[in-house]
């Protein structure tokens, strides 16, 4: 793809989700050409392209590449054994979606391996587009991140595609038929995150953890941490591992599993019981209806309280480990005998720097109704610098 390329042909050209289509006079056999010029009239983005070009090598190899990938007979056999073995809970609907999991497993893992093996002419080819990118040789001249449409210059939208990025690389549509770790739930206002194990959320499994014969009254116990929405958090917020990003709609919204920000304070977390063993049917807008119930206090007693929620995201299941393991250090942390002063409770680098200025024989002195004239004014004599 080439910037800046002038081509003396017709440019007219169809784009509809079953392909794209160069039109050309019938007297013009410069096919290559036109379809080039047409192509780079549409300026389609370097994600498209590397896109095509893993279609064009999975459709180029897909048969070998498909005997390489079943060469262990072995493993797929016993992957047949498991898909027809029959799930603990007996009930048709339950064999059906046990087969339904296990069947999104293989083909997840059996496109990965696919990938695996034509993926390197992908990446050659996706170097070759940042090569021929204008801005390679010149940083100034407009390059190939012009056909994405996004306004970078203004700061709005850099941190709207940062947002976007942040929720497609941790955030998936919501799948599976049962509880998941990293399913996150709306209950009224409030947005809640599934954190127990996976292996713990397995219908009739574990029966006896958190609450006894579960399993009796078909419900599946498991941990949730509320989420706290955020409007504004920094760059160390981000990078260290706290914040959730959640496409709602067409916006991306942010949660913390710390109410206070940073990793201060604890997480809100709740033992929720889910109705028919967290069972579920996804719908059409990718979300799944539950009926949860949970403890809570009540004069001097203790009710069930029932909640309707529903499955609006999920985690990517490397997120969701990473909150579960924050969520494990608040269940083993050792309570230490330190004590702070009380104006020393958080972090302030502007009263260490007027601390400092003190120790210099500066005072901070502000004139009536001018904030813009308040100064530091000497009140004394500098304390002697050592030398050496």
């Amino acid at each position: 793809m080439a910037a800046g390329h002038q081509q003396a042909v017709p440019r007219c050209h169809s784009r509809t989700d079953g392909g794209f289509i160069a039109f050309a006079d019938k007297k013009n056999t410069e096919l290559l050409d036109i379809l080039q010029a047409a192509i780079e009239d549409w300026r389609p983005s370097p994600s498209r392209l590397m896109s095509s070009r893993i279609r064009a090598e999975i459709s180029l190899q897909g048969a070998g590449a498909e005997d390489s990938a079943l060469s262990d007979k072995d493993a797929y056999w016993q992957y047949y054994q498991e898909l027809r073995s029959a799930p603990l809970d007996a009930s048709p609907q339950a064999a059906k979606n046990h087969r339904k999991t296990l069947l999104e497993g293989h083909a997840a893992r059996h496109t990965e391996r696919l990938l695996d093996l034509i993926g390197m002419k992908a990446v050659a080819f996706g170097l070759k587009v940042l090569e021929a990118d204008p801005t390679e040789a010149d940083a100034k001249v407009p390059g190939f991140a012009e056909h994405y449409a996004i306004k970078s210059t203004t700061k709005k939208e850099r941190e709207k595609a940062l947002a976007h990025y942040n929720a497609h690389i941790s955030t998936k549509p919501v799948s599976g038929w049962h509880l998941h770790s990293g399913h996150i739930f709306k209950i009224d206002q409030e947005m809640w995150v599934c954190l127990s194990p996976f292996c713990d959320l397995v219908p009739m499994q574990k029966a006896t953890a958190a609450v006894r014969d579960s399993s009796a009254a078909a419900v599946k116990p498991f941990v949730a941490v509320r989420l706290t929405p955020k409007t504004e958090f920094s760059r160390a917020e981000v990078n260290s591992n706290t914040l959730t990003f959640l496409k709602e709609g067409k916006a991306i919204k942010t949660y913390s599993v710390y109410p206070i920000g940073g990793e201060f304070g604890s997480p809100v977390w709740r033992l929720f019981m889910a109705s028919d063993y967290g069972k579920f049917e996804i719908k059409e807008n990718r979300t799944a209806d539950l009926n949860l119930s949970y403890l809570f206090g009540k004069g001097q007693t203790m009710q069930v309280e029932p909640a309707k929620a529903r499955i609006v995201g999920q985690l990517r299941y490397e997120y969701a480990l990473n909150l579960i393991q924050k969520l494990g250090v608040e269940f083993t942390r050792v309570g230490l005998d330190f004590s702070a002063p009380a104006e020393c409770q958080f972090f302030n680098p502007l009263r260490m720097l007027e601390c400092r200025f003190v120790e210099l024989g500066l005072r901070y002195v502000g004139m009536k109704g001018s904030a813009t004239c308040a100064k530091w004014r000497r009140i004394r004599p500098p304390p002697t610098m050592a030398s050496a």
